[in-house]
Parts: C-alpha cells; sequence; structure tokens
C-alpha cells in the first residue's frame, strides 16, 4: 500500500476501530453551499520536510441539481483519478468512481483498480475491477449522517457553519482499501493567517480527530471557502491556483 493519508482515510479509519468514546457535538448537517460557480485549483503534495510527492488537480462542477468533484491526483508516480456526484442542495453523495493504479513491490496487488459505488438514503453499493478480477457488488447499510471520504477535503468542510468552536460529527464513508464507516468529530478552532504557494490567506482552521488522531484544515474566510492547506501530520496538500471554469 502506498503512504496514505492524501485524503482523509485509512490511518484514521484503523484507529476508529479502537473507538468507544461517543463523537462531540451534534450530526453535521449542510445546509448552505458556499460556492456558486464551477471551479478549477491545483495544489501541491509534499512530506512535512517539504519534499514534493506530487499534485492534485481539482474541478467543481454543477449539473442541475448535483455537483461532480474531480479529482486527478499523481502521487509518487502513482495516479489516482476520482469522480464523485454529490446533492447540490446538502453535499450527500449518489455516486463515485476512483481509479488507481498501483505499481509493484506493495501489499496490494499492482495493476489498475476501479471502484464504484452508488448511494441512496440508506445504502451503500460498491463493486470494483481489480487485478483479480471483478468483484462486488457488496451492500452496506448508511447512517444518516453519512458523507463520503472524497469529498471532505474539497467540498464538505467549506460548506461547515465556520464560527471558532463550533462542533459537529459525521460517518465517514470510506471506499479504499476496504469499506469503513468510522465516526468523525471536526472542531473549528479558530482564525489563522496561512502562506502557501498561491499567496498568504486569512483562514479558518479545522480539527478532524478520529480516536484520538487528529489532521488539520485549512480554509480561506473570504466565500468560497477553498482550501488552503492541508496537514494529516506526514503529508502536506499547498495550494498553487484556483479560479472558476
Amino acid at each position: 500500500m502506498r503512504k496514505l493519508g492524501l485524503h482523509f482515510l485509512s490511518i484514521l479509519a484503523m484507529m476508529a476501530c479502537l473507538a468507544g468514546c461517543a463523537p462531540k457535538g451534534e450530526p453535521l448537517v449542510i445546509t448552505s453551499i458556499p460556492w456558486t460557480e464551477d471551479e478549477t485549483a491545483t495544489y501541491s503534495i509534499q512530506t512535512q520536510a517539504g519534499e514534493t510527492l506530487g499534485s492534485a488537480i481539482i474541478s467543481i462542477i454543477q449539473d442541475g441539481v448535483t455537483w461532480m468533484l474531480t479529482n486527478h491526483e499523481v502521487v509518487n508516480n502513482m495516479p489516482d483519478d476520482i469522480k464523485l456526484t454529490v446533492n447540490a442542495k446538502d453535499l450527500k453523495p449518489l455516486s463515485e468512481e476512483r481509479t488507481l493504479v498501483i505499481p509493484t513491490g506493495g501489499s496490494i496487488p499492482e495493476g489498475t483498480w476501479k471502484i464504484i459505488a452508488t448511494f441512496s438514503e440508506d445504502k451503500l453499493t460498491v463493486e470494483a475491477d481489480t487485478p483479480q478480477g471483478h468483484q462486488g457488488p457488496a451492500e452496506f447499510k448508511l447512517p444518516e449522517d453519512a458523507f463520503a471520504n472524497d469529498e471532505v477535503l474539497f467540498l464538505l468542510l467549506r460548506a461547515l457553519p465556520f464560527a471558532e468552536g463550533y462542533t459537529a460529527h459525521f460517518t465517514d464513508v470510506i471506499l479504499w482499501p476496504n469499506v469503513q464507516m468510522p465516526q468523525v468529530t471536526i472542531t473549528v478552532i479558530g482564525k489563522e493567517t496561512v502562506e502557501v504557494p498561491a499567496g498568504s490567506f486569512e483562514t479558518w482552521k479545522v480539527e478532524a480527530s478520529v480516536a484520538g488522531a487528529k489532521q488539520y484544515f485549512w480554509y480561506a474566510i473570504e466565500k468560497p471557502n477553498l482550501l488552503v492547506k492541508y496537514d494529516n501530520g506526514s503529508t502536506v496538500f499547498l495550494r498553487e491556483q484556483a479560479g472558476n471554469l
């Protein structure tokens, strides 16, 4: 397996299996979306020491009553492509397609993996084309507070009702490398000035926690509250460019 953490996923999820405490705050409910136009953004992906690992190109496009997020990442020469469609009113996930090309030498079989997921009000259906053949479909029950893991960075947390001390929780639906659904607590820490390749930004700093493991997100105070920086403790996203399509 590659070094994960480029998305809000597996490291926290594994630790969540050990968690027994109740999450803080109320269940996260999205009632207002801060963006109104199609968007694009690019990010540099680095180690904590500043070594470049790769890049991410993000686009968000509205199609009627939905938004489609596309995320093309290349990290350590490994491409990872995501197409995720969410409801335009509340950001509830509707469908996702993810394609990864796994290199040799890891614990996951090398080759192309394609994961396809469909979300309904209370059910998740997942199937995959793998180097070892087709798997699924498999069905999972979805809790009411479920959101897709791959929307967290670039959609979901941008739509928080930002205020210092705000706390909420949600179920994070992770598809890769296997389906997991940890409970995540998010807290708005406060305002902070952040320097990234795109410039200097006044931001809201947000903490996400699962079983004591923490990750941090910085969103521009100015709407549409674009992600400026993300730090999971080992990998860092830094905003390079952003604009409208």
